[in-house]
């Protein structure tokens, strides 16, 4: 997959809401010094959601938001906590709303976003004219479909996160960088849901595109995880479907998506 640095929308929210690590902070300021077109996108954002809380104001929306999430936890479906509340709303404020509350969430609940039991898994988000799209498993994607991941750390410490796609090509989304050899898994922010800070641009391998995080409770090597993901990706047959030979204590979690076109 070729890679390709976006500031997107979302991690532009973040920057807004003062919800990114310093260093990433850092580097959308100095974007911004260097680019008009990404200054203005972010006084657009936050010209639409003034306008959006003047229509939807926290005073109303948030025990609303509240009692929905409560509901479902009770029925253990956290990722979709949300979703009932923001079929009401207008389409662009469903956008807005969903992950202004979505990344200010530790707000509304301190800790319950890491609650012991939510598992740890990676989440795809494909950009659209109308927003951000989450994409399940099994989703169609295409040539230029520009993707945003995040992951949520659960009860792991340690991870890395790669993809695979059906040339048998191999990027590193984290740690962003890497390209093999020996170094130390990175540790997984326990903040909740966290957003990587680059999108990326999907080329046209055929086939398929398929999303790793393999992580711990305790540091691993990334070579070992090398050496695994580049005996499944010779194969790209059996790396659309067939599970990582890890390392005794990683464990591993995948999305896969079907490229058309």
């Amino acid at each position: 997959m070729a890679q390709k640095p976006i500031i997107s929308d979302l991690l532009l929210e973040q920057y807004s809401l003062g919800e990114l690590p310093s260093n990433t902070e850092r580097m959308i300021r100095a974007e911004m010094e260097r680019d008009e077109t990404l200054r203005v996108r972010l006084e657009a954002l936050e010209e639409s959601n003034r306008e959006i809380l003047a229509d939807y104001p926290p005073q109303r929306i948030v025990p609303a938001i509240r009692e929905r999430l409560r509901q479902s936890h009770a029925a253990e479906r956290p990722r979709k906590a949300v979703f009932p509340f923001a079929v009401a709303l207008p389409a662009a404020a469903v956008i807005l709303l969903f992950f202004s509350f979505f990344i200010a969430r530790e707000r509304i609940f301190p800790g319950e976003n890491r609650l012991k039991g939510i598992s740890t898994h990676i989440t795809v988000y494909r950009g659209t004219s109308a927003g951000a799209e989450e994409l399940a498993s099994g989703s169609i994607a295409r040539s230029a479909d520009v993707l945003q991941l995040s992951y949520t750390a659960g009860d792991a410490r340690y991870g890395t996160i790669f993809s695979v796609d059906g040339r048998g090509a191999v990027t590193w989304h984290l740690p962003a960088g890497y390209a093999g050899g020996l170094r130390q898994s990175p540790s997984l922010e326990q903040q909740g849901t966290v957003i990587l800070p680059s999108a990326y641009e999907l080329d046209d391998a055929p086939g398929f595109e398929r999303f790793f995080i393999a992580f711990s409770q305790h540091p691993f090597d990334l070579l070992d995880i090398e050496k695994a993901v580049q005996a499944l990706a010779f194969r790209p047959g059996a790396a659309e479907t067939e599970r990582l030979a890890l390392p005794q204590g990683v464990k591993q979690f995948s999305i896969v998506l079907k490229k058309k076109g």
